[in-house]
C-alpha cells in the first residue's frame, strides 16, 4: 500500500571494503561523529532505542532495489533517474587505469539539477578525486576492446578526453597518440594539465601537419627494410603491405569506385612497385619520385614498342629501350610486357591512368613530401638492424611504440579531405608497424590511439577491417571521440552501414552523453531491466556533464555489466578553468618535436623533384 506520514530520505554512499565505516558496520559496531563532525553537526545520524529499532523500516527507491525485488515492487524506474548501485565486483574489475568518471551511487532528488564539473585546485586534490572508491577505470585489457566517447558540443567532452589521456599516461604502460583535426584549444589545455600534473613536458611530442616551412613527419613510406631485415615478415608480404597502404591513399584521393574502374592501370602500378622492390635488380627503398619516373619511362619508351609492334618492323629494335624496370620475376615481367601489345590509344590511356595515380599525390604537397622521404643505406645500422638515428630526423614509429610518451598530432590547419588523407596515411603506417610486433613484451602494455572528431575516419577500411577487429592481438586501443555514433553513416547510409555495424560490434566500451540515440546504438547497450526504448529515455534524460557507460566484460564467459550512469572527473589543475593557469609552452614542445620528428621539403632526404 502507499506510504504515508512523515519520513526521512536516506542518501546512500558507496563504501569500499577498506573503509573504516564498512569495517565497523561489518562487525556490528556504531560509527560515531568525529570531533569536527560533532561541532559542525555534519554527520547526520538516526539513533533509536530497542522498541524504535524493532519498528524501523527503510524502503529503497525502485532504482536501488535488487533485481529480485524490483518485479514485485509494482514500481518502475524513473526515466531521468541515474542508473545506480553498481555491484561491488564492478568496482574491483574497473579499479585502476584510464579513469573515465564516477559511478553514480545516489538517486537524483531533482531531475533539473545540473552536474557541475568542478575544477581541482591542486594536483593532490585532482589525484585524490581520480582515486575515489567509486571511480571507474579501464585497464589495458579493457582498452584493447576499444572505446567511444560521444556527446554533443559543450557537454564536457574535451575535459573528459584530457582526463582520459592524463590518467592513461599516469597508470598504464605504453604511448598515447592523439590525432586532433579540430584546431581548437584542446591541445593547449592538455599541455597545461600535463605540465601541472607531471611537472614537465619532456615526455610529450607535438607536431602540426604540416609544420612551418612545409615540414612534415619523416616516415619512410616506400621502405621494406624494417620489415624484411628484422625478420618480421617475408619480402613478398612487406611489398604487398606497402602497396596496399599506397592504394588506401588512392582511395581517399580518387574515390574507391574510381580506383577500381581502371583495373589494368592498377595492375601496372602494382607491378611497377614490385619491380622497384625487386630483390635482385631493385632496392629495399625508394621515393614516390622514383615510382613516377618508372611509370613515365614505361609510357615514353613503351609507346615506341607499341608503334614498332604495329608496323611489324624490326629495323628499330636495336634503338628501342626496355620500358620495364629489370626484374628477376619472369611472371611479373610477362605481366608488365603484356600491355605493350595493345593499340597505341589503349596503351596511352592506360599509362595515363597509371601516371595520374601518382601525380594526384602532388596535389597535396605535404603528402607528396612525406612519400618522398628516404633514408640512405649509409644510415642503416647493420648491427641493430634498424635506422641509425644519429643526425637524421625521423618519426620513428618503433621508437615511439616503445616509449611512454604522449604524441599529439594536430591537423587543424588542413581542410577536411587533407586531414582525413593524413589520418589514413598515419594509421596505415601505424598498423604496418604494430602488427610486426615492435612492442615490448609486457602483459600490461597498451598503445593508445585517440582520434578526435572520428566519424569520417571510422568509415575507412583501415579502421573497420583492420584496426578495430584485429588490433586487440597487438595490444592496440582505439578511442573514438565524436558527437554521436550515427555520424559514421554519413550522407550514404547504405554505403557506410558496414562501417557503423563493425564499430558498434568491435567497440565494447561506449561512453555516451545526452544525445539522440538510434536503434542500433540502443541495441548495443545492455540493462537487464530496461527495454531499448527505456535505455533511449535514460540517455535523453541525462543532465549536461553526465554519461551512461557500457563497460566491457572482463573475460571469457563473463557477463557484460549493465550500463550505469557516470559523473565526470574534475577539471584538471593548470587549465584555464582551474584556479591557477599555467603556460602550455606549446611553441617549445613543437620546436623540439620539429627537430626530432620532421623534415622540411628542401631536406636532402626528400627526393621530391619530378620532371
Amino acid at each position: 500500500m502507499p506510504l504515508s506520514g512523515k519520513f526521512y530520505t536516506i542518501d546512500g554512499n558507496y563504501l569500499g571494503q577498506d573503509s573504516t565505516e564498512y569495517k565497523l558496520a561489518k562487525s556490528h559496531k556504531m560509527t560515531y561523529p568525529s570531533g569536527v563532525e560533532m561541532v559542525r553537526r555534519r554527520k547526520p545520524m538516526l539513533v533509536g532505542n530497542a522498541d524504535e529499532l524493532a519498528n524501523f523500516i527503510t524502503v529503497p527507491s525502485i532504482d536501488s532495489l535488487p533485481k529480485a525485488s524490483r518485479g514485485g515492487s509494482g514500481g518502475r524506474p524513473a526515466a531521468q533517474s541515474p542508473l545506480t548501485s553498481p555491484q561491488e565486483e564492478v568496482f574491483r574489475q574497473f579499479k585502476e587505469g584510464m579513469t573515465i568518471g564516477y559511478a553514480v551511487s545516489e538517486r537524483r532528488h531533482d531531475p533539473k539539477d545540473r552536474v557541475n564539473i568542478e575544477a581541482a585546485d591542486c594536483i593532490e586534490e585532482w589525484t585524490n578525486q581520480v582515486k575515489r572508491k567509486d571511480s571507474i577505470a579501464l585497464n589495458e585489457s579493457h582498452l584493447t576492446n576499444h572505446y567511444i566517447r560521444a556527446a554533443a558540443t559543450g557537454s564536457g567532452k574535451t575535459i573528459a578526453t584530457i582526463n582520459d589521456i592524463l590518467t592513461a599516461h599516469m597508470y598504464l604502460d605504453g604511448p598515447i597518440f592523439l590525432v586532433d583535426p579540430k584546431g581548437g584549444d584542446m591541445v593547449n589545455e592538455y599541455l597545461r594539465a600535463h605540465r601541472t600534473v607531471f611537472e614537465d613536458l619532456e615526455d610529450v611530442e607535438y607536431a602540426k601537419i604540416p609544420e612551418e616551412n612545409s615540414e612534415v613527419p619523416s616516415i619512410p613510406f616506400f621502405d621494406i627494410r624494417p620489415y624484411v631485415r628484422t625478420g618480421a615478415t617475408s619480402r613478398d608480404a612487406a611489398i604487398q603491405s606497402v602497396t596496399d597502404s599506397y592504394f588506401s591513399l588512392l582511395h581517399e584521393i580518387l574515390g574507391e569506385e574510381s580506383v577500381k574502374q581502371a583495373f589494368v592501370a592498377n595492375e601496372i602500378l602494382r607491378g611497377l612497385i614490385r619491380a622497384l622492390f625487386d630483390g635482385e635488380h631493385g632496392n629495399d627503398f625508394f621515393s614516390i619520385g622514383d615510382l613516377f619516373q618508372a611509370a613515365l619511362k614505361d609510357q615514353n619508351e613503351g609507346v615506341k614498342h607499341v608503334r614498332a609492334n604495329r608496323s611489324r618492323s624490326n629495323n628499330d629494335d636495336e634503338n628501342l629501350k626496355d620500358p620495364i624496370p629489370p626484374v628477376s620475376d619472369e611472371e611479373l615481367r610477362d605481366s608488365l610486357e603484356s600491355h605493350l601489345n595493345k593499340s597505341e590509344q589503349s596503351f596511352l590511356t592506360t599509362t595515363d591512368a597509371v601516371l595520374n595515380r601518382i601525380r594526384k599525390m602532388k596535389e597535396r604537397e605535404f603528402i607528396w613530401n612525406m612519400l618522398s622521404y628516404t633514408v640512405p643505406e649509409s644510415h642503416w645500422d647493420e648491427e641493430r638492424n634498424w635506422y641509425d638515428r644519429a643526425g637524421i630526423p625521423m618519426f620513428d614509429v618503433r621508437e615511439l611504440l616503445n616509449s611512454e610518451k604522449v604524441i599529439i598530432i594536430d591537423t587543424g590547419d588542413l581542410h577536411d579531405e587533407s586531414s582525413q588523407l593524413f589520418s589514413v596515411l598515419f594509421l596505415t603506417q601505424f598498423w604496418r608497424s604494430i602488427k610486426t610486433q615492435w612492442t615490448p613484451e609486457k602483459d600490461d602494455y597498451i598503445a593508445n590511439v585517440i582520434m578526435d572528431e572520428s566519424p569520417n575516419i571510422a568509415r575507412r577500411s583501415i579502421m573497420y577491417e583492420k584496426l578495430l577487429p584485429k588490433g586487440r592481438e597487438f595490444n592496440l586501443s582505439l578511442g573514438l571521440i565524436m558527437q554521436y555514433p550515427k555520424q559514421i553513416l554519413g550522407d550514404d547510409e547504405f554505403q557506410n552501414r558496414r562501417a557503423y555495424r563493425e564499430v558498434l560490434n568491435n567497440v565494447h566500451t561506449k561512453i555516451i552523453g545526452n544525445i539522440s540515440v538510434d536503434d542500433q546504438l540502443a541495441e548495443s547497450l545492455f540493462h537487464e531491466d530496461l527495454t531499448h526504448s527505456e535505455i533511449k529515455d535514460r540517455i535523453n534524460g541525462l543532465r549536461s556533464g553526465e554519461w551512461v557507460v557500457q563497460l566491457p566484460s572482463s573475460g571469457f564467459h563473463e557477463e557484460k555489466p549493465e550500463i550505469l550512469t557516470l559523473k565526470p572527473l574534475p577539471i584538471p589543475p593548470g587549465t584555464k578553468e582551474s584556479d591557477v593557469t599555467v603556460h602550455p609552452r606549446a611553441a617549445n614542445v613543437r620546436e623540439r618535436s620539429r627537430v626530432n620528428l620532421c623534415v622540411p621539403k628542401d631536406h636532402p632526404m626528400i627526393s621530391a623533384n619530378v620532371n
